[in-house]
């Protein structure tokens, strides 16, 4: 009799087990069906690295500036902005740092990218006098969002597209440091499904330079305007470099 109980008592402990982790399954689906974490640190150690080059300032200076991102005008009340998706109306708390040494959390809208039908959205808190921040793309289609994770503590830049938009690159400075960056470069497909628009392909860490700006020739030739800051004269002063990394070389 008393094996008839055990057994009785495995059995339930085994189907609640199921029952839970089928759970956690259903809300990881979810979860994953609405986000996903691009550009992590394990994902870029697998991949390979950009291969930079010497470039000259007329290089850089004879491709135009792209103003891909542009800042749209969204409903704002009650320290909140709002974004209209296929899943309802969106809120967002307005991020305001203001010193506060307890922390802060709140978002900031960046841009909108018109041709994307994309907004840039930044998660940002702060703690004892220090910023964090995380860059997200939220699709208003189908409510997904695209978190970009960041090399440091804060967010990183707003993504370059390459001429045609089949690649994005960006980039984080290291605070602190008067030379040191980090570059991602995400491959996009337009036809994918959701979830799936963005594809991290290349990476680059360098403690040569930072960035002050990246321009593409192409979909496949990037240009970057790095500098470091020296002290001269009681003042820093940036010294530039120029670079140039081609997709193909990888």
């Amino acid at each position: 009799m008393k094996y008839k109980y055990l057994f009785i008592f495995l059995l339930s402990i085994n189907c609640t087990s199921i029952y839970a982790q089928k759970k956690v399954n259903n809300q990881k689906i979810s979860s994953d069906y609405r986000e996903v974490i691009l550009g992590t640190t394990e994902e870029y150690q697998k991949l390979p690295h950009l291969k930079l080059k010497s470039a000259s300032a007329e290089d850089f200076d004879q491709l135009p500036e792209t103003n891909f991102w542009t800042m749209p005008k969204v409903e704002k009340a009650n320290h909140h902005f709002y974004i209209q998706t296929s899943k309802g109306k969106q809120k967002f708390k307005i991020y305001s740092n203001e010193g506060n040494q307890k922390g802060w959390n709140g978002y900031e809208l960046l841009g909108y990218s018109h041709l994307l039908s994309l907004y840039a959205i930044s998660s940002n808190s702060s703690s004892e006098g220090i910023g964090f921040g995380e860059l997200f793309l939220l699709d208003p289609k189908n409510s997904f969002k695209y978190h970009i994770s960041s090399f440091g503590d804060w967010y990183v830049s707003l993504p370059v597209p390459s001429t045609q938009h089949k690649n994005f690159a960006y980039y984080h400075n290291t605070q602190y440091q008067h030379k040191n960056s980090d570059i991602g470069i995400l491959k996009f497909n337009a036809k994918a499904a959701a979830g799936k628009a963005f594809k991290p392909v290349a990476s680059l860490h360098s403690d040569e330079f930072a960035v002050e700006e990246m321009r593409w020739a192409d979909d496949n030739i990037l240009y970057i305007k790095g500098f470091e800051e020296i002290y001269n004269c009681d003042k820093w002063i940036k010294k530039y470099k120029y670079y140039r990394a081609a997709l193909s070389d990888l």
